[in-house]
């Protein structure tokens, strides 16, 4: 049986075993960033976000699960804007059609791309959201 703890998970190592040019661990997390503080260093949360089963048939079913990815760092200037923007466009490209476990990524959505709410006032804190979509295999 599926489980969106443990593609999540598999979300969270597939994030911190490749090398992306910033520093970061991702975690697991339910609880949504404080934008109120200040973000010190990169901060790259997975959270579980919609299990959805589709019966075809008395015997079968589709099941898609999806997790998102939130991208949080503090910024200076508008390069270091395109930086966070191209790494996000990374992680895009890393998971399409990827295989984690009995799980293959059928959908890739950033939205926002950045939050312009929180990017233009004072906090200068870039923030944006990946979307993944999972198909199970059935096995």
């Amino acid at each position: 049986m599926p489980s969106i703890i443990a593609l999540t998970d598999l979300v969270v190592n597939e994030l911190n075993s490749q090398p992306w040019g910033f520093a970061f661990q991702a975690e697991r997390t339910y609880k949504p960033i404080n934008t109120q503080k200040k973000i010190k260093d990169l901060q790259v949360e997975c959270r579980p976000s919609v299990r959805k089963r589709t019966i075809l048939t008395r015997s079968s079913d589709d099941v898609e699960l999806s997790v998102e990815i939130g991208i949080f760092n503090q910024y200076d200037d508008e390069a270091e804007c395109d930086a966070l923007v191209e790494f996000c466009d990374a992680i895009e490209g890393h998971f399409v059609r990827a295989k984690l476990d009995i799980y293959m990524c059928v959908e890739v959505a950033t939205m926002p791309i950045y939050d312009e709410n929180l990017i233009g006032d004072d906090s200068r804190l870039f923030a944006s959201v990946i979307s993944l979509k999972f198909q199970w295999d059935g096995t």
